[in-house]
């Protein structure tokens, strides 16, 4: 019964960090990713990866073809509908770089890399800087 059960259930791999319990990687032996490993993946990447494209409309990418390329995080990119129709007719090739950056080889050999996204909040402007006056000897004294 248990083989039964084993041979038509889906199997999903999850990765963890052993200390903090904090959740490193979500694979699948399924092309589509779970839900969570799809919000994470545009979490991270939120345009097209392509390099110079900025679409927000994206569709996500096995970077290496499914089913040779596991479906977990570090084999899935964010790409444009174009783009990721790009890559499969015409013998493109994506990577993804240590660093959080993609690189993508043309068939001419050359290759053209969008940097990592930056997650971090933008930088708080600086408050103006405010004069402050030494209260003369008209003012009124507070309230004012």
């Amino acid at each position: 019964m248990a083989i039964r059960i084993a041979a038509d259930a889906q199997w999903q791999r999850i990765i963890y960090h052993p200390k903090t319990g904090a959740l490193l990687d979500v694979g699948t032996t399924r092309h589509d990713p779970p839900p969570a490993l799809r919000e994470f993946v545009l979490a991270r990447d939120q345009t097209c990866t392509w390099a110079n494209c900025a679409q927000p409309r994206v569709d996500l990418d096995h970077v290496i073809p499914y089913p040779a390329g596991p479906t977990a995080a570090h084999n899935l990119d964010a790409k444009c509908r174009h783009h990721h129709r790009t890559k499969q007719r015409w013998n493109f090739r994506s990577e993804r770089n240590p660093d959080g950056s993609s690189t993508i080889t043309v068939p001419t050999g050359h290759t053209y890399t969008s940097p990592p996204r930056d997650h971090r909040p933008p930088p708080r402007k600086p408050l103006p800087n405010r004069q402050t006056h030494a209260p003369s000897e008209g003012d009124d004294p507070p309230p004012f």
